[in-house]
């Protein structure tokens, strides 16, 4: 993915680890999840990473979850806070980037790029 060294090493010195909350198997640091975000995103999410990216890098973010699954979503994710918004960057079975969304303040789920929310198989709605 194109995107200016600048902007990657600002995004990793904002980043803050949160490791207390993240399982011993599972544990993810900041600056990981910006090389995931630059170096292992499918074509479909790089306009969301380049975005997420971007945010990443105008202050502080923290880390919330490192890959995990969730009752709402069984798809492995890693979960970040960024300018008081959480993102979910979900990662196919080889660990790469291929959807990435927050949910905004009126509860729906949105995708930085603009495109539609990825929806799990079987999911209603």
């Amino acid at each position: 993915m194109n995107i200016l060294q600048q902007t990657v090493d600002a995004a990793k010195r904002n980043g803050k680890d949160n490791l207390a909350g993240q399982s011993t198997a599972d544990k993810l640091r900041a600056d990981r999840v910006v090389d995931l975000l630059v170096s292992a995103t499918s074509p479909g999410a790089q306009a969301g990473a380049r975005e997420l990216l971007r945010a990443m890098s105008l202050g502080p973010w923290e880390m919330i979850a490192g890959v995990h699954k969730s009752a709402n979503d069984l798809t492995p994710h890693i979960t970040v806070n960024v300018r008081g918004k959480r993102h979910h960057i979900r990662l196919d079975a080889r660990g790469c980037v291929f959807d990435i969304s927050l949910v905004n303040s009126a509860g729906e789920t949105i995708r930085p790029s603009g495109h539609r929310p990825w929806v799990r198989p079987g999911a209603v709605g």
